[in-house]
C-alpha cells in the first residue's frame, strides 16, 4: 500500500510529497479511511510547521545561484 500526500504552501504551491508506505495489502484501510488519513496528515504537517520549513527551505534555495566555475 501507498499513500502520497502533496504538501502545499500558504498560497497552495507544492512544497513536498510525503510518502507512506505499507507491506500489507490495503493497509490504511478503504476509500474512505484513506480519504480522512490524508486529510489528517496534511493538517498536521501543516499544523507542526513542516509545511512552512519545506517553503522557506525551497525560498532560500531558489535564491542560490550554482557555485559552478566553466573552463573553457
Amino acid at each position: 500500500s501507498l499513500v502520497c500526500a502533496v504538501l502545499r504552501n500558504d498560497t497552495r504551491d507544492p512544497v513536498g510529497i510525503l510518502y507512506l508506505d505499507a507491506a500489507e495489502a490495503n493497509a490504511f484501510g478503504n476509500t474512505e479511511q484513506l480519504a480522512e488519513l490524508l486529510r489528517i496528515t496534511e493538517e498536521s504537517c501543516k499544523k507542526h510547521g513542516l509545511n512552512d520549513a519545506l517553503a522557506k527551505l525551497q525560498d532560500e534555495l531558489r535564491n542560490q545561484a550554482p557555485l559552478i566555475r566553466i573552463y573553457g
